[in-house]
């Protein structure tokens, strides 16, 4: 939430959606955002969206940073479903 003030007086609040890039975020943390979303199945999702937004994909690489995003996105989308598919379990 972010405050804009129009007046000494008023004061008004306003909810901020990532529709347009925020340059204070990196494309590496939006990354992390649209994970742990659950809007996101894949990498390839999360590079689309963050091409819609605006940021350059050219740091979304490599083999770790993709294991990763991809894990946080099967467990964004088995919280959003109420269920753990695609999670290990403990035997």
């Amino acid at each position: 939430m972010r405050f804009l003030k129009f007046s000494d007086s008023a004061v008004v609040h306003e909810k901020v959606s990532f529709s347009i890039m925020d340059h204070r975020v990196t494309a590496v943390e939006r990354a992390f955002q649209l994970a742990g979303s659950g809007s996101c199945s894949s990498v390839a999702d999360i590079k689309a969206e963050l091409k819609a937004e605006g940021y350059s994909v050219d740091q979304i690489f490599g083999r770790a940073l993709h294991k990763q995003l991809l894990a946080i996105c099967k467990t964004a989308k088995g919280a959003d479903a109420g269920s753990t598919a695609g999670i290990d379990q403990p035997d």
